[in-house]
């Protein structure tokens, strides 16, 4: 059975506008697109590119400067690309303590990113994410999340807390966001 989240709790779970993240001794992102994207340039050391994405809130012209990266290798970015979006997703989810009550309140659901791309998402849109399972795409920001979520409360079990971080908003949007209820 499929159910979409509210279209609240399914916005700020996205990689798009919330609250914005503050990496320590780094600049301000103003949300998880733009870490990812600035992580990707400083990655190919192309630093112009990593300042321009700083210099702009719009996501639309950060992903434009990220198709132009000096040096950028597919096949590497792929390799890394996961590391990247847990890291951003634990600095979202650590520094806001709201945020990370939405995402724990996920319980042991299935986080499944509902769009077409099949390569963040799962290739379908929320109302057919339940549906042809065997032909979704690899869903990397549901399994961030699904991660990120189990990493939270193992370190909560361990120390009784959760971590600290400087606190800062991360502007996070996913209106495409399902819970598939009874995970696999």
């Amino acid at each position: 059975m499929t159910r979409a989240t509210t279209p609240s709790a399914s916005a700020t779970l996205a990689p798009s506008p919330h609250p914005p993240l503050q990496v320590l001794e780094t600049p301000r992102r103003r949300n998880l697109t733009q870490y990812l994207q600035y992580r990707k340039a400083q990655l190919f050391y192309d630093y112009r590119a990593a300042e321009d994405m700083l210099a702009t809130p719009d996501i639309s012209v950060i992903m434009n400067i990220s198709r132009r990266i000096n040096g950028l290798q597919v096949e590497v970015w792929n390799g890394m690309r996961s590391t990247v979006v847990r890291e951003g997703f634990m600095l979202k989810f650590g520094q806001n303590e709201e945020l990370r009550r939405l995402l724990l309140d996920t319980g042991d659901r299935e986080l499944v990113y509902a769009v077409g791309t099949r390569d963040w998402g799962v290739g379908f849109a929320p109302a057919d994410a339940g549906k042809s399972r065997d032909t979704w795409g690899l869903n990397l920001l549901g399994q961030a999340l699904m991660d990120v979520r189990r990493r939270l409360r193992e370190y909560a079990d361990a120390t009784g807390t959760y971590p600290k971080a400087r606190p800062a908003p991360i502007d996070v949007k996913m209106n495409s966001l399902v819970e598939l209820q009874g995970g696999s």
